[in-house]
This record gives C-alpha cells, structure tokens and sequence, in this order.
C-alpha cells in the first residue's frame, strides 16, 4: 500500500514538474513577439536614440509598445507601424540619413511579409534623400548653402533652409515625377530664402532660381 501512495506521489510531482515547464513555454509561443519582431523593434529603438532631437519620444514609443504587443490586432500594430514610419520619415528627410532610409525600408519588408492582410506599398513609400542612395550635391548648390551657413540668418531658420536644400539636391531627376519634386524642393528653399527680406538671403535665392532655370529649363 506504501508504495502504491509513493508512485501516485511520484507521478503528481513528474506532472506537476511537466507542466512548470510547459506552460510557460506555451505562454511564450503565443505571447512572446516574433524573432522577426523582435528584430524590427530593437533596430527602432537602436535609431530611436541615435536622433532622439528629431523625434516625439513619446508617441514613437507608445507605437513600438503597439506594434511589439501580440494582444493587439493585426490592424493595430500596422496602423502603429504606419505612424512609426511617419516619424522616421520626418527624421530622415532632416537629416538625410542612410540608416533611416534603410530602417523605414524594413518597415516595409516586414509589413509585406507579416502584416500582408493590411498592407499597402503606398504607406511606406520613402523617397531618396541622401548621398548614398540618390544623387550628389552639385558644387552650384553647395557653394550656395556655405553663403546660407556663413550668414547672419537665423540659426533654426538657417538649418532648416540647408536641409531642405542638401534633401533635394540627393533626390533623383531620372523622370518627370522626380525632376519636378526636385524643382519643387528647390522653390520652398527659395522662397523660404526671400521671405527674410535679408539682401544676402535674396541673392542666394536668385542663384537657386539661376540654378533651377539652368539645371532643368524650368523658370521659377
């Protein structure tokens, strides 16, 4: 009869032992995000503090909480991976950097791979806008943002005016669609530049319109 008690004994605690070690590995399966997952969020985190200044800290992270949780709908984290997408978009096209094209690109490939229901090409388009990928500054307009750093403009207003014309001068020209966003990038410079009513901003603005109207044949 003893030893009858101690194999029931024996067989409760190897099955209490059993499920110790499988249930959390069940919870694991259907909770833990994705390696894929995984992956992504660590790359976001990783540029997420690398350009902090560019970012709504906040809101970027509140959305990598969405898109990392598998209690969300699918429809959710790809709406939190769309709004992800804008924000590094805005800190790519200030800054015209490689490693933030390249990560709103894996946003991409992972929302065609594993959110394909909800998917939309459109939603992580991202235009060139650096050097590594598109084209390189022409000496015309590089001479042109020296003259707009060496000026007595404003410093915020300077730095947004440079970027927007180092952004545009990286975009490609290779067809009428491109060759007109570049036209258009190149006209906000210009404007931007004239609304300052600063005789050195003025005549930067005119070598940027003598660039255009040389470059493309366009008159702005």
């Amino acid at each position: 009869m003893p030893n009858f008690h101690n194999k029931k004994l024996l067989l409760f605690l190897a099955s209490v032992i059993i499920l110790a070690t499988i249930i959390p590995l069940i919870l694991l399966y259907f909770f833990l995000p994705s390696k894929e997952t995984r992956i992504l969020s660590k790359n976001i985190e990783t540029q997420k503090e690398l350009y902090a200044k560019n970012l709504p800290l906040e809101e970027v992270d509140k959305n990598i909480s969405i898109f990392k949780s598998n209690f969300k709908s699918s429809k959710d984290r790809y709406e939190a991976l769309k709004i992800i997408k804008v924000y590094f978009d805005i800190a790519y096209y200030s800054n015209s950097s490689p490693e933030l094209r390249e990560l709103i690109e894996s946003l991409d490939i992972y929302a065609s791979g594993n959110l394909n229901k909800e998917y939309r090409k459109i939603d992580f388009i991202v235009i060139c806008s650096d050097e590594k990928c598109g084209e390189k500054t022409p000496q015309e307009i590089e001479s042109i943002i020296q003259e707009i750093d060496s000026s007595s403009i404003n410093d915020a207003i300077k730095k947004i005016i440079i970027q927007d014309l180092r952004s545009t001068s990286h975009q490609s020209s290779e067809n009428k669609d491109a060759k007109l966003n570049k036209i258009f990038g190149y006209t906000s410079a210009m404007v931007t530049l004239m609304k300052l009513k600063d005789p050195k901003a003025s005549e930067s603005a005119l070598k940027i319109r003598e660039f255009v109207n040389k470059t493309y044949g366009e008159k702005i």
